[in-house]
């Protein structure tokens, strides 16, 4: 075998050109096709040396999450996870941001948590403490404090989303399906895209990207070529929950900003208005149910709370015996058309808590028009937290007590 081996490397020399080889008093190598093969890795592109020491780099401040919630319905958790000694067990993904041990990542991969496990790439467990969330932007902080811990935490480098280019390279490092430090890479697909959370908040200005994000990888950056964090990874667009090729992440613009707020005052606070909403399909609906001939356009008022209640704003509901009770549809806000659902939500966090607005809506049950005057209520991000956690929690039962069918 190895006389064998040292003919295929003689025949081999005898057949390269120039060009093909070995430069003489350096470890460069170049090949008919222009790639230059450097170091010891002779193998290796200059791009793939590259990206190996990128990995190797900024893995250091990539963790893996696990989230444990003591035994109850089912279905609880949005991502990767499963059900062990009675715990359901849920992992997501998480980067350094500080050198005081604080680690970003989604709010859905910590949502529901009675305790919270951090795992580095040299498999060192540790428990962490949630510090805020930010259901509206999907955007969690939780901090380890353990000294020995905080020693090896290496903070991920900060880069900035604004100058992203559609065909940039990136990076996301996560942990798919439970595989701890996975390395995808592929492009900005685009830019400026809008995803909804799971507050049913429009999040603005989210990367596009074909590099590979599954369930698992939810909370790990997205990496320029430099191997800086330019976004989160957060979401993907797929029928069967894995990659096909189009995932989103929050810009990191927008997660700097949220993150120091979370950190120093330990919550958001904005502008609410106290209203649930239905889109452009939920008006159609309603008006074809209600047999309204009239030529109605504005967003649907689906549930009334605080200011909007007190204002006289109205949702349409049904009795129990099935009957539609029609409410109303918000047309304009401060004279300012709204066609959707997200339009008022935009609308009313550039406003700030206590600010009075002129809504306009359309009573569907006379069919007329008024204008309304209400005082934006204040909501902090906790408090939408613990809303979202009892509406998943009373899902999860409802699912439970749903009939099984193989």
């Amino acid at each position: 075998f190895f006389f064998a081996f040292k003919m295929f490397r003689c025949s081999c020399a005898r057949r390269q050109t120039p060009k093909q080889q070995q430069l003489q008093g350096s470890d460069l190598m170049i090949t008919d096709d222009g790639k230059v093969l450097v170091g010891t890795n002779m193998g290796l592109t200059v791009d793939e040396q590259d990206t190996i020491k990128l990995f190797k780099e900024a893995s250091a401040g990539v963790v893996f999450i696990t989230n444990t919630k003591n035994a109850g319905p089912l279905g609880a958790f949005g991502f990767f996870g499963g059900q062990e000694d009675g715990k359901q067990k849920a992992f997501g993904t998480g980067f350094v941001w500080d050198s005081e041990g604080h680690i970003v990542t989604n709010a859905h991969v910590v949502r529901g948590a009675d305790s919270l496990l951090v795992t580095t790439g040299d498999q060192k467990a540790c428990t962490a403490k949630l510090v805020a969330v930010d259901p509206d932007t999907d955007i969690a902080v939780v901090q380890v404090t353990d000294k020995s811990a905080l020693a090896k935490f290496v903070p991920c480098k900060l880069g900035t989303s604004a100058e992203l280019q559609v065909g940039q390279s990136v990076l996301a490092i996560g942990n798919p399906f439970g595989l701890d430090h996975t390395l995808t890479t592929g492009v900005v697909s685009g830019t400026g895209r809008q995803i909804s959370s799971q507050s049913g908040k429009p999040i603005d200005g989210v990367i596009q990207t074909d590099a590979a994000i599954n369930p698992g990888n939810s909370g790990g950056p997205l990496l320029n070529s430099e191997g800086e964090v330019v976004g989160i990874n957060s979401q993907i667009m797929s029928a069967s929950q894995s990659s096909a090729g189009i995932g989103f992440a929050i810009p990191i613009d927008t997660v700097k900003n949220i993150v120091d707020q979370l950190i120093s005052h330990g919550h958001i606070s904005r502008a609410a208005l106290g209203v649930s909403l239905g889109g452009e399909q939920a008006l159609a609906a309603l008006l074809q149910a209600a047999h309204i001939k009239a030529d109605v356009e504005g967003v649907v008022v689906l549930d009334v709370s605080g200011g909007a209640a007190s204002a006289g704003l109205k949702a349409t509901t049904r009795s129990p015996d099935g009957d539609l009770d029609l409410g109303d549809v918000i047309q304009k806000v401060n004279g300012q058309v709204m066609k959707e659902a997200s339009d008022v939500f935009k609308f009313i966090a550039a406003q700030k808590p206590g600010a009075e607005v002129t809504v306009t809506v359309f009573h569907l049950e006379d069919e007329s028009p008024e204008d309304l005057k209400v005082k934006l209520s204040r909501v902090t991000s906790d408090q939408q937290e613990k809303a979202l956690e009892q509406q998943e929690e009373q899902e999860a039962q409802e699912q439970q007590q749903m009939p099984f069918f193989r």
